[in-house]
């Protein structure tokens, strides 16, 4: 039989790892809750960015580059493209998709990018959108080449 003494200690070695252990349990309860906080406010798809191509008579061509994702369980994407007043033009894009492309609008015109990640159980996330306007960036050609024609001597 242990002396009186060393069933105190114990007890008491055991009432400190008691709180030790409810003290890390609330702390580990404080992380999972900031996890969710940072899961929440990290759950729309990231940045777009638009990309423009070239001009073409007024008309300026475009891509839409997609931000990398953020969940792993997202099994497309949703983006909307709005042109203007026309309806805007949804695609839906594998998780894969980098960019989408193909799209093209009136030089000045407004444009709506909108896009949504969607997971395996149909939840859709906070949109992400970018507003924009399609400007003409591209200056003109470099010109032809210069001459120095001798006219005379003095």
């Amino acid at each position: 039989m242990w002396p009186f003494n060393a069933d105190k200690q114990l007890i008491e070695a055991v009432q400190s790892l008691a709180g030790s252990a409810r003290a890390e349990l609330l702390i580990l309860r404080d992380i999972s809750y900031d996890l969710s906080d940072i899961r929440f406010s990290m759950s729309h798809p990231g940045s777009l960015t638009l990309f423009l191509l070239e001009q073409n008579m007024g008309t300026i061509n475009f891509k839409v580059v997609l931000p990398t994702l953020v969940d792993a369980d997202v099994v497309s994407r949703e983006l909307s493209v709005q042109i203007g007043d026309i309806p805007p033009d949804v695609r839906m894009l594998p998780v894969s998709a980098i960019e989408a492309s193909d799209y093209s609008g009136p030089q000045d015109a407004p444009v709506r990018l909108r896009l949504v990640d969607i997971d395996e159980s149909d939840n859709r996330s906070e949109a992400s959108t970018l507003d924009a306007v399609l400007l003409d960036v591209f200056p003109p050609a470099k010109p032809g080449e210069l001459s120095l024609v001798e006219t005379g001597e003095e």
